[in-house]
C-alpha cells in the first residue's frame, strides 16, 4: 500500500503517535500527513484518546470501567476492523482499545517499578516519547550555560512523578531527567521528561548525563548531525552508550559522573 495516496490506517497512525514506526515509513506517513486534512484530523483525535486514557489509568490504576471494560476491550482488539474514513468516533474506539491493552501491562509495570527505581532507567514510550524544539547546530555549539535553562520546576517534576505513579518520591534517589537533554534541542515538556534513578542501578542519570556530553561534542565537531543525536536518546540510550563508548557496562569514571541536580 502506498500511504503517499492512500489513507493511513489507524494503526499506523497510533503507532506514528507514539514513535514505534520503522524510519522509512514513519517519513511516509509525514509526507502523507503534510498535505492530507482528513488524517491530520484522525490523528488529531486518536492522540486526545490516548492522552486520556493514558491519564485515566495512571490515576486509577486500571481501565475505566474496571474488569468488564477491560474484558471488553481485549475481545474487541480481536474483531476486524469496521470503520470507514471519516467515522471519526470508531476511530477514537478503535485507538482506545489498543492503547488501552498497551496501558494495562503497562500499569502492571509502574506498580513493580515502585518498589524497584533501578527500572526506570527507561522511560516508559507511551508517557515519555521525547519532544524537541527547533534548534541549529550553531545554537547548540554556542551555548555555554546550557544546564540553567534544562532546570525543571517544582509543579513540573510532581506532575512527572504523578504520571509515573510515584506519589511520595525520596529525596536525591532520583533526577527529574529530560530524555532529550535541552543541550541538544530538548524541550521542558511533560512527554520529555522521566523520573530517572539518580545514582543507584547501573544505568542511572549521571550515566547519561556522560552520554549526552559525548553526543553535544560530536554534534559541535560535525561527526554527528542534531537529530540523529535526539533520536539516539531518544530511541535507546542504553544502547547508543555502549555503541559510543565500546563498552557493555557504564564506564568507571561515569559512575561518579555529576551534572545535573538531584530531585529535592
Amino acid at each position: 500500500m502506498d500511504l503517499g495516496h492512500a489513507h493511513i490506517p489507524d494503526q499506523d497512525l497510533i503507532l506514528h503517535l507514539d514513535s514505534e514506526l520503522p524510519v522509512w515509513r514513519s517519513f511516509t506517513v509525514r509526507r502523507h500527513l503534510s498535505h492530507c486534512r482528513l488524517c491530520r484530523t484522525r490523528q488529531a483525535h486518536l492522540r486526545e484518546v490516548m492522552s486520556g486514557l493514558s491519564a485515566a489509568i495512571l490515576v486509577e490504576g486500571h481501565i475505566p470501567g474496571g474488569t468488564e471494560a477491560e474484558a471488553k476491550l481485549r475481545l474487541r482488539m480481536h474483531e476486524p476492523p469496521k470503520h470507514s474514513i471519516g467515522q471519526l468516533h470508531l476511530a477514537r474506539l478503535t485507538a482506545a482499545v489498543a492503547i488501552g491493552l498497551a496501558l494495562i501491562g503497562a500499569t502492571l509495570a509502574l506498580r513493580t517499578r515502585n518498589a524497584d527505581r533501578s527500572a526506570l532507567s527507561m522511560p516508559n514510550r507511551i508517557l515519555t516519547p521525547g519532544s524537541v524544539v527547533p534548534v541549529s547546530r550553531e545554537m547548540v555549539c554556542a551555548a555555554t550555560e546550557v544546564d540553567e535553562a534544562a532546570e525543571v520546576s517544582t509543579a513540573l517534576a510532581i506532575t512527572v512523578f504523578n504520571h509515573y505513579g510515584i506519589r511520595n518520591p525520596q529525596s536525591r534517589a532520583y533526577e527529574v531527567d529530560y530524555l532529550i537533554t535541552p543541550a541538544l534541542g530538548g524541550a521542558k515538556d511533560v512527554r520529555n521528561l522521566w523520573p530517572q534513578p539518580y545514582s543507584t542501578g547501573v544505568w542511572n542519570s549521571r550515566i547519561k548525563d556522560a552520554l549526552e556530553d559525548r553526543l553535544r561534542a560530536m554534534v559541535c565537531a560535525g561527526e554527528m548531525d542534531i537529530q540523529q543525536a535526539q533520536q539516539e536518546l531518544a530511541h535507546d540510550w542504553i544502547a547508543s552508550y555502549k555503541r559510543l563508548f565500546r563498552t557493555e557496562q557504564p564506564l568507571p569514571e561515569h559512575r561518579a559522573f555529576i551534572k545535573d541536580p538531584a530531585w529535592e
